[in-house]
């Protein structure tokens, strides 16, 4: 007050602002990252998210010139952050086993797709004096003439065609 005397001491306390870090998945699943952080947080490295079907592309935001798979925030550090995760969708290969047959080559069947691929069918093969059973692969344990691989499938997949020597009558 207004007419003290003699020495004072006084003693500054602080508490550390807490800034926040959001993250945009798009669809990959949380890998554990912590929401803030302090000035007084240790350096710390973001954990990269995972999804079905895509590789990991690296994350974009706060402090970052490009798409990055190492994000390194370290201690000191201030302000807001937000990060997004990029996604590449895998390329499964598909393989067939015609056993002698043929798939009309107007028509192939496809050698690859991803998990963004629209649902398709595999087209059927000939073999001349055969009749086409079907098709054996993931999913298809006994011969099937319509096999589909659904949108959001993932994996390698192989295909073998089955087929029954036509029976011919002799007059």
């Amino acid at each position: 007050p207004q007419g003290s005397t003699g020495d004072k001491t006084f003693t500054a306390n602080w508490t550390a602002n807490i800034y926040a870090i959001t993250y945009h998945l798009n669809g990959g699943s949380d890998p554990g990252n912590p929401d803030t952080y302090t000035v007084e947080t240790e350096t710390f490295t973001l954990k990269n998210p995972t999804k079905d079907g895509y590789t990991f592309a690296g994350w974009v935001g706060t402090a970052l010139p490009s798409a990055t798979t190492e994000v390194t925030i370290p201690k000191g550090s201030t302000g807001n952050r937000e990060y997004t995760a990029l996604w590449t969708a895998i390329n499964y290969p598909i393989t067939y086993d015609l056993k002698g047959g043929t798939v009309d080559s107007a028509t192939p069947n496809p050698t690859s797709y991803t998990v963004d691929t629209p649902t398709f069918r595999i087209n059927n093969p000939t073999k001349a004096g055969y009749t086409f059973d079907g098709w054996t692969g993931p999913g298809y344990d006994t011969p099937s003439k319509t096999v589909e691989i659904p949108k959001g499938s993932t994996g390698a997949k192989h295909y073998v065609a089955h087929w029954t020597a036509i029976e011919y009558t002799i007059t």
